[in-house]
C-alpha cells in the first residue's frame, strides 16, 4: 500500500507538466465507485476519484482516474493519467497515457501518442496499438501488441513478441525478442550474460 501512495504521489506531481488540451474540470468522487456510462458525453477535464472507476463513455478532454481498480473502455480525447491496483485499458486516448499500478494491461487499446507505465506487471495485449513510443517499468513488461516507433522496458523479464515498428531496448535479467515478434529498427539488450539476451 505504501509503494502505491508513492506511485500515486509520483504521478500528481507530473501531471502539471501535461500539455492539457482544456481548461475546465469536473471531479467525481465517491467510495462505492465512479462510473461514466456507455451513453455518457462529459466535455471536461474528468477527476475520478474511487474504489473502482470504470469509464465506458466519451471524455472530450483528459482523464485523471485514481483508485484500486481503473478500467478504461471508452473513448478519451485527452491524456490519460491513472494510478490503480489493476488497470485495463481498452478503449481509444487520442492523448498520451501515463499509468502506475500492479497490473496494467492494454486490451484492444488505441493510443494515438506515447504510453508510459510504471508498477509491476505489464501486458500490451496482442490487440492493442500504440502509434508512438512505449515505456515500461515492471517485473514483467510484455509486448504482444503494436509499438508504432520505440519501445523501451525496464523489468526483471522483458519479452517482445509483437511488432515495434522502431527500435527494441531492454533492461533486464532476461530480454527476449520471440521468433514471432516483427521490430523494425536495432534491438539492445542491458543484461548482465549474454545467454539472458535471445
Amino acid at each position: 500500500r505504501g509503494a502505491f501512495i508513492d506511485i500515486a504521489a509520483s504521478l500528481l506531481a507530473v501531471v502539471p507538466a501535461l500539455p492539457w488540451t482544456g481548461h475546465a474540470y469536473e471531479i467525481r468522487r465517491s467510495e462505492a465507485g465512479v462510473t461514466v456510462a456507455a451513453d455518457e458525453t462529459i466535455n471536461d477535464t474528468l477527476l475520478a476519484l474511487g474504489t473502482t472507476v470504470t469509464i465506458d463513455g466519451n471524455i472530450n478532454g483528459d482523464l485523471l482516474a485514481f483508485g484500486q481498480e481503473v478500467t478504461v473502455r471508452g473513448n478519451i480525447t485527452g491524456n490519460l493519467v491513472t494510478g490503480a491496483q489493476t488497470i485495463t485499458i481498452e478503449g481509444t486516448v487520442g492523448g498520451s497515457v501515463l499509468s502506475a499500478g500492479e497490473d496494467v494491461t492494454l486490451e484492444n487499446a488505441r493510443i494515438r501518442p506515447d504510453f508510459y507505465r510504471f508498477g509491476n506487471d505489464l501486458d500490451i495485449g496482442s490487440g492493442a496499438n500504440v502509434t508512438g513510443n512505449a515505456i515500461g517499468f515492471g517485473e514483467t513488461v510484455d509486448v504482444d501488441g503494436r509499438v508504432g516507433v520505440d519501445f523501451k522496458g525496464f523489468g526483471a523479464t522483458v519479452t517482445v513478441s509483437g511488432a515495434v515498428e522502431g527500435d527494441v531496448e531492454g533492461y533486464g535479467r532476461t530480454v527476449s525478442v520471440e521468433s514471432i515478434a516483427r521490430v523494425g529498427g536495432n534491438v539492445t539488450g542491458h543484461v548482465v550474460r549474454t545467454r539472458d539476451l535471445s
